[in-house]
């Protein structure tokens, strides 16, 4: 690495552990789901500890030991994945501080390094962990993990998801962050059977579970994996295709969320071309054979040039009332002008709602560019879709944060009015939007947070008792809430 010259030992130190670091995801690509433990085990700590090592050692044990090592980092001239770094080695510095007994300090570093890099399974891990030792009542590791090796997950033996790198995943990248293959390749088969697909499969039937986020995947931590023996019963009649395919690879979208992005995004046209590219060869024989086709993750299929003219590529040859299609969307754009000239009727099983709020004045600071009064008249049309059967499912997001958090009970109470299927809550998680700093004050499900008591205590609302409220990763919270109500 071609760096600057300035006799500074922390830098020294930072340069040192960062080539080693490169060096361990280079060789061990697995690490690419646990980048903390490649800082961990690139030998720069083992004892007896380099000068360098014990610089750093004695840096960390400081106040505001995170903001130095960006300060460092920075002045080292390192590539724009120094971000990916010092999420590593701070959660190194997390497990180190909750080996000494330091639970507070421990979870706090890991908090900061999962603002940092978001999935990193090392960092998450610290975070769990210190959580159980600040409440025993809280799930352990150790518990989770028992329970993992009594359940069984069919995703990454039935799901295949794109992503806007044009990386081929085998579960929502925030659940499973370990890419198993590109889309360039127009081999599909070679991907489903590379390498890296094989050992996410062996972790499931292994029950190690080992590259999953047991913090972020709402169905470990909501506890609703399936049990070992009925997966297993299922995988004896699994095709050898994907049934569920999740398109994420257009970030275009109508609205700037700051949940999300910074600004409003629409891909430039040589990146559409490219995806559009890859429409005969390679995504319209995946949606061919797949039972469940979700478009998307990444933006919103109504704001998206590729994704609306695939989708309506597909509308005109698919089988009538096939209802394979499952829509993710802001719901601005999704109204009955647009769902007749894209030819959707018929085709779409379910269509889930991202809202954030339930209240004009939220909506309009969270969902910038969003249209409050229109999206209550797409529900509207979305809800009777849903009553006389048009659709199979309706779902409403809502992504807890700082601003939004007391809104919570009302936005179940709205969906329950509507009669939709689901009400879907999660964490805010740092994609890249967020400065470390404005994240922390964003994400009231921090500990450190200003507002994480009031957010714990409204937990103990019964309404998200209601059969329809799903709580997903924010289930976590709610053991300590639920024993005080």
């Amino acid at each position: 690495m071609d760096v600057p010259v300035d006799n500074n030992p922390a830098r020294d130190a930072l340069r040192g552990l960062y080539d080693l670091f490169q060096k361990s995801l280079t060789e061990h690509p697995d690490m690419l789901a646990w980048k903390g433990q490649a800082v961990r085990d690139s030998g720069f700590f083992a004892a007896p500890a380099s000068a360098e090592a014990r610089t750093l050692l004695t840096l960390w044990q400081e106040e505001g030991f995170a903001k130095k090592l960006r300060e460092e980092s920075n002045a080292c001239g390192f590539p724009r994945n120094d971000y990916i770094f010092c999420g590593a080695l701070l959660a190194v510095c997390a497990a180190r501080a909750l080996d000494s007994g330091n639970a507070v300090f421990a979870l706090s570093l890991a908090q900061e390094a999962t603002s940092y890099s978001q999935m990193d399974g090392f960092a998450q891990e610290v975070i769990l962990k210190a959580h159980h030792a600040l409440d025993p009542r809280l799930p352990s590791i150790e518990e989770t993990e028992d329970w993992l090796k009594t359940r069984f997950c069919l995703r990454p033996f039935t799901m295949i998801e794109t992503t806007t790198s044009g990386e081929f995943y085998r579960c929502c990248p925030s659940y499973l962050p370990l890419p198993i293959g590109r889309m360039e390749t127009k081999d599909v088969g070679a991907v489903l059977n590379s390498s890296e697909s094989r050992r996410i499969k062996d972790s499931i039937l292994d029950g190690s579970f080992r590259y999953c986020s047991k913090l972020v995947c709402p169905f470990i931590g909501g506890r609703t994996l399936m049990s070992r023996a009925e997966g297993l019963a299922q995988m004896a009649v699994l095709p050898e295709t994907p049934e569920t395919i999740v398109f994420s690879h257009d970030l275009s979208c109508n609205l700037s969320c700051p949940s999300c992005r910074k600004e409003r995004i629409v891909i430039p046209k040589d990146e559409q071309e490219r995806f559009d590219s890859l429409t005969e060869d390679v995504l319209l024989p995946l949606m061919d054979k797949a039972k469940t086709i979700n478009i998307c993750g990444s933006g919103d299929p109504f704001a998206s040039i590729h994704f609306r003219n695939l989708l309506i590529r597909y509308c005109r040859t698919a089988a009538p009332q096939s209802k394979r299609l499952l829509l993710q969307t802001n719901g601005v754009l999704c109204d009955a002008k647009a769902w007749e000239s894209m030819g959707l009727e018929g085709h779409v099983r379910e269509v889930q709602i991202s809202i954030d709020a339930a209240t004009p004045d939220t909506y309009a600071v969270l969902r910038r560019g969003g249209d409050f009064n229109r999206l209550k008249d797409n529900l509207g049309f979305l809800s009777a879709l849903r009553r006389t059967g048009r659709i199979d499912q309706l779902i409403l997001r809502f992504v807890v944060q700082a601003p939004n958090f007391r809104e919570m009970p009302a936005f179940a109470h709205w969906g329950i009015a509507l009669s939709v299927d689901g009400v879907q809550f999660s964490q805010l998680r740092n994609w890249g939007t967020f400065a470390p700093e404005a994240y922390a004050q964003a994400c009231v499900t921090l500990n450190t947070h200003k507002d994480h008591a009031a957010f714990l205590a409204l937990l103990e609302d019964p309404i998200f008792n209601h059969p329809v409220v799903q709580m997903g990763d924010i289930q976590n919270f709610r053991v300590p809430a639920q024993e005080n109500s």
